[in-house]
């Protein structure tokens, strides 16, 4: 059934319309809407061999206001089209006639996409039913906010912009295990699946910590350290400086903290060894016991907290506030938000790495979210880089914790109820960053979902790669930007809403390695180690 979504105002303006033009209404030969007036194109509504056509009439200006004044009040719909007072058999919409809405920008059409439309050849009776919510995840959504292709609020251009991103790499020059991440080409794979080119950047190797995490956490409890110097020395204090007493004495002093799923804490934990602060790290209870241990091995302090990801953030929060530990969390809320910044802004030298490698820019980019950080970061710089040539960027959620599609759905940042367990335990979030978001919805072109198996199959197929392309070890959250884009290309729907064709040349992340290597092992049948040993057979 074709899945509609819509705004309630704008809804009731399109039932007015209906109402108007119901007691002259028929249809032509060709299945066209006529009236006394003439036939209805176009410009108002119209069903050809049942295809629900544009509602594109500039004078639905005024429509346009009362949808902008309930922007933030996203409800569902459905319309149907009851034959002769009657409950009979009605006609459905087929579901790519939401091909005629999902390319349209203005807020004043609303971007129809989401919500079934039932109709019959001849009806009496117009019902409308809203729902405020839909028990089903959207598989794929196009933008539709309103703030989509707008300009970056002034704080996230500078967060994310070639200066910031330029002294996040000077940063890094100065991290005795620096090195830039391997970008991966697969032939064979794009080949496959119809494409140009597929490039897979692998930070599974950043800074010895598996995750691409490692930049952003460390990052920002480096920035917050030399920050701490300066008020405390009355100078300014370079990242030069670091490793003097003066500075590591200052940094002694210090407790940072966070909420993690084990990456994040993981870096943070590793920031404060490296400035000599003390850290305290909080998880959740679907936390593996390695990723625990992993986290303890950077002398962290590592609490437990009953509950979810977002249990833990306010557990953190709460004794941070307590004890006069700085939080630094990737993600946001209200009042707080510039260290989230600081830490997506340490995400930015995955795209600085990738361009100057790249032989062109990337045409379609698929980025997986938790929270919506690093997908947040990535299309940020590249609109700041690239502008209006800037690729198709699309959002990739777990589907059992879709916080950031469940947003892109009501129009607004929502918190979604926790159900059962995603194996995608890096993304397993249910509320957005608020910094986050506010990028995404307007530099996000799309948002899609990948369910458990799909997710576990770009795993093997990494692992056992089409005949020809290198073998990579992505743990379970770190194939899932790629499974998005295997999953869009055999959707018809969403391969033409995505505009992808055998010129598209895609950019993928694998956001990590085997951060658990027995959970790792069991589901892909290999240890890592023996995964990449079979790029060294190859190579022989």
């Amino acid at each position: 059934m074709l899945d509609f979504g819509c705004r309630r105002e704008f809804a009731l303006s399109v039932v007015d319309l209906i109402r108007r033009l119901a007691n002259d209404l028929d249809f032509d030969e060709d299945r066209n809407w006529v009236s006394e007036r003439g036939r209805i194109d176009d410009s108002h509504v119209r069903l050809n061999d049942a295809r629900l056509g544009h509602l594109l009439d500039p004078a639905l200006d005024g429509w346009s206001r009362q949808v902008d004044r309930f922007a933030d009040r996203p409800l569902r719909c459905q319309i149907v089209l009851l034959k002769d007072r009657q409950n009979l058999p009605v006609e459905v919409v087929e579901r790519n006639a939401r091909q005629s809405f999902i390319h349209r920008r203005s807020c004043t059409r609303n971007k129809i996409a989401n919500g079934p439309i039932i109709f019959s050849a001849n009806f009496v009776l117009l019902a409308i039913c809203f729902l405020a919510t839909a028990n089903e995840v959207p598989m794929f959504l196009i933008n539709t906010n309103c703030a989509y292709k707008s300009a970056l609020d002034q704080r996230d251009a500078e967060t994310l912009g070639f200066a910031a991103a330029k002294d996040v790499e000077r940063f890094l020059s100065y991290r005795k295990d620096n090195a830039e991440t391997p970008l991966v080409a697969l032939p064979n794979l794009a080949r496959e699946i119809g494409v140009a080119s597929i490039h897979l950047k692998d930070e599974g190797y950043r800074l010895g910590l598996g995750s691409f995490k490692a930049l952003g956490g460390s990052y920002a409890v480096i920035r917050l350290a030399l920050e701490e110097a300066e008020r405390r020395l009355g100078r300014p204090v370079d990242v030069s400086e670091l490793p003097t007493a003066e500075v590591a004495a200052v940094a002694r002093t210090m407790t940072v903290a966070c909420a993690t799923d084990g990456n994040h804490g993981r870096s943070v934990a590793q920031g404060a060894q490296l400035v000599g602060a003390r850290a305290a790290i909080f998880v959740h209870s679907g936390v593996s016991d390695e990723r625990t241990a992993a986290i303890a091995r950077f002398g962290a302090d590592v609490i437990r907290v009953d509950g979810t990801y977002d249990d833990s953030v306010q557990e953190a929060s709460r004794v941070a506030a307590e004890r006069g530990w700085t939080i630094v969390s990737d993600t946001s809320w209200p009042g707080y938000e510039r260290i989230p910044g600081l830490v997506m802004q340490g995400y930015t030298p995955i795209v600085r790495e990738a361009l100057r490698k790249l032989p062109e820019p990337p045409t379609h980019v698929f980025v997986q979210s938790g929270v919506g950080g690093v997908a947040a970061a990535v299309a940020g710089h590249l609109a700041v880089v690239l502008g209006e040539g800037r690729p198709i960027f699309t959002v990739v959620d777990p589907e059992r914790a879709a916080c950031i599609v469940e947003s892109a759905k009501a129009g607004h940042p929502v918190r979604i109820q926790h159900g059962e367990p995603t194996v995608m335990a890096m993304l397993e979030c249910y509320q957005p960053s608020l910094v986050a978001w506010r990028i995404l919805a307007r530099v996000a072109d799309a948002f899609m979902t990948v369910d458990e198996e799909e997710a576990i199959s770009v795993m093997t197929r990494l692992a056992w790669p089409v005949s020809g392309d290198p073998a990579i070890v992505a743990g379970e959250s770190g194939g899932v930007g790629l499974a998005g884009l295997i999953k869009a290309v055999s959707e018809a729907d969403v391969k033409a809403a995505l505009g992808i064709s055998p010129s598209s040349r895609v950019l993928v992340i694998n956001t990590e390695g085997a951060t658990d290597p027995a959970r790792y092992e069991e589901i892909v049948g290999m240890s890592p180690a023996q995964v990449v040993a079979r790029n060294l057979e190859k190579a022989q």
